[in-house]
């Protein structure tokens, strides 16, 4: 387990190890789910143009996307000082496709980010695979949330995901 993925499975980590390094959110799962992982390279490439902002603060921001994009930033949610689509560009001009990140781009005060597909793929085929047939119970735990495990009021919930391949987005 490293501080700047959190707690993650072995198999993970041959993974991670060979992609750019991210800090650690608190309000993640990534052990539960990758695309915590994207949307935590999504708030640096962002903290990235605007320090002002904290990574937790960009983190709450990243809603999944729209119009055909993964995931998508309003950038007046962050009340900064400034024309929002002025920061947008800023931080568009300093962006760097990386392996998390394979695009984005500003229309008008939103951020649009493609995720690389590669990454996306291998990463949620092999923690599919680790919580169907290797977890430490010994029971399938694909699917699960522990998020507040312990704490008064927590319930176990079973998360489903939709998932839908749109025809303008190849897969590897």
């Amino acid at each position: 387990m490293s501080e700047e993925t959190g707690k993650l499975s072995p198999s993970m980590g041959p993974l991670l190890a060979k992609l750019p390094k991210l800090p650690h959110v608190a309000a993640t799962d990534p052990e539960r789910s990758v695309l915590d992982l994207f949307r935590v390279a999504i708030a640096q490439i962002i903290v990235d143009g605007i320090p002002t902002l904290t990574i937790d603060q960009v983190y709450d921001g990243v809603d999944f996307g729209k119009k055909g994009n993964d995931f998508t930033v309003a950038l007046p949610r962050f009340k900064l000082k400034g024309k929002p689509d002025a920061f947008a560009k800023q931080v568009i001009e300093k962006f760097q496709p990386n392996e998390w990140i394979e695009s984005a781009v500003s229309e008008g005060i939103f951020l649009h980010f493609q995720v690389r597909t590669t990454t996306l793929n291998r990463l949620t085929l092999n923690q599919i695979n680790d919580l169907t047939y290797n977890t430490a119970s010994g029971e399938p735990e694909y699917g699960i949330n522990t998020l507040g495990k312990g704490q008064e009021g927590h319930h176990r919930i079973l998360i489903t995901e939709h998932c839908q391949i749109l025809p303008c987005r190849t897969l590897a």
